[in-house]
Formats: structure tokens, sequence, C-alpha cells
């Protein structure tokens, strides 16, 4: 009979294809004197991928993007990190139409490497508010939530690192620019939530440790206590881009306010 693969799967697991991928199954066979062959295949694949991200003018600034940042399950791979994604809604930045980090999915051990690697080679300094904001700030600012999905390690382990970054993006902003915007939301399992309180107290011994607001999924959804945390997500809103040919799919008068010159619209609404 024919041998296959089995994972072990507990309560929390998501069914996914713990198989190898094709550059991981590659690889396995270095030791049978393939390495180079397998090497080069992957190399061409990842230098095609960055060729065809950093070309600005290939991507519609009118419509929401997500960034891959980790794809991998719990198993090390060299070539495929944690279960990372990044979600991108349109907006403008000095009237420059931009796309901006406004929510995160999972957040996987190497996922703030990945936007450190990525944010900067796909809008350069477009972004860029003011000369002691990074491309990398203004877009942490702007992020709105971080969901995860369930309490596998692989799924949170870049958590607390990526929310004090989040955080000291947002104090700098706000320094910057004068302008508030709402605390960082985390909505994640107990167990996720529990870790991340720990590890940002004992980080933030001697500073503010109030720099995000954690819930479950449950109470997100239904508690009647959770409803100023749902208008978190549900009130967020973003500059429309200033492109004259680009349409958002919202009806104008629930998603936009102000005037023509300056008109807001609910990415999440």
């Amino acid at each position: 009979s024919n041998a296959q693969i089995s994972c072990t799967e507990d309560d929390n697991e998501i069914d996914l294809d713990c198989g190898l991928s094709d550059c991981d199954d590659d690889l396995q066979t270095a030791e049978n004197g393939n390495d180079n062959e397998c090497m080069n295949k992957c190399s061409a694949e990842d230098t095609s991928s960055k060729n065809e991200i950093t070309r600005q003018d290939s991507i519609d600034l009118a419509s929401p993007h997500i960034i891959l940042l980790g794809t991998g399950c719990a198993t090390p791979s060299p070539l495929r990190g944690s279960s990372g994604y990044g979600l991108f809604v349109p907006t403008s930045f000095n009237g420059v139409p931009a796309l901006v980090l406004s929510a995160m999915i999972e957040c996987g051990e190497g996922t703030l490497t990945g936007l450190l690697r990525h944010l900067p080679s796909l809008y350069g300094d477009d972004c860029t508010i003011d000369s002691k904001l990074t491309s990398l700030d203004v877009q942490l600012s702007h992020v709105n939530f971080i969901w995860i999905s369930h309490a596998h390690l692989d799924h949170y382990g870049d958590l607390p690192i990526v929310v004090q970054a989040i955080a000291n993006a947002k104090q700098k902003f706000r320094k910057i620019t004068q302008q508030q915007s709402n605390p960082l939301l985390v909505i994640a399992p107990s167990k996720v939530l529990k870790y991340l309180t720990v590890l940002i107290h004992q980080s933030n011994a001697s500073r503010n440790k109030n720099i995000y607001v954690g819930v479950t999924h449950r109470d997100f959804q239904h508690s009647p206590f959770a409803g100023h945390l749902r208008s978190f997500v549900y009130d967020f809103t973003l500059p429309m881009p200033s492109c004259q040919d680009m349409q958002l799919n919202r009806p104008q008068d629930n998603a936009t306010r102000g005037t023509s010159a300056n008109k807001h619209y609910h990415p999440f609404a």
C-alpha cells in the first residue's frame, strides 16, 4: 500500500495540508547530490516573486490586498515562515494614493521580520508623512486590530513583539502628527491573551502597560459589554483614495463622510 503522511490533530487544529511544499520536498533530496538543482530552483522562484511585488506600477491601489508573511506550519522550514498575513486597504497619504496596513491575521514567528523585509520595497517612501517617521512606522501606526485564530504557537509566537512595535509606532505617530487613534485591538483565544499579558507586562515593567485591548472571539461577537470594542473595528475610518477613477464598492452615504476634499470611509463596515 502507498505510504501516506499523517498529522496529529487536537481540538484547536485547523484542517491544513501538513505535507511538504515543492521546495521543501526538493530540499530532502539534497543529501542525494541534487542540492544545487534544488537551491537554484527555489532561488529562481524567490527572485521571480520579489521582482513581481516590487513592481509598484503593477499594484492596484484601488483594491484591498493581502500580503503573505508566512504560510508554514509548526514544522521548521528554511523557505516558509509561520502563519502571518497583513491586510492592506486603499487610502491616501499627502494626497498620494496608497495602501495602508490596517489589520493583521495571525502572528507566527517571523511576522515582524517579514514586514521589515517587504514593506519598504513595496511602498518605498511614498507613505512617509514626516521625516522622523519611516514607512514602517506609518504602516504599523494604522493597524486597527490583530486576529489570532487558535492557540498554536506558530500562529501567535511573534504577537508580543508585533504588539509592542505597533504601540511604539502609534505613539510616535501621535506625537508627530497630533492625531489621536484607538488602541490596538487583539482578538484571540483566552490562552493567547494570557500569554500576551504576561509577556507585555514583563517587557513594560516601568512603562505604560495599556498598549492594547484584548478580547476573545466569543466576547467580541456576542458580549453586550464589548460594543465599544466592536466599534473600534466597524467605525474605523481612513481617508478616501485621491484618484478620481478609484471606486470603492460601498454606498457613499454609509461608507463616507466629510467634504468632497476630505472624505473618509469605513473599510470594515
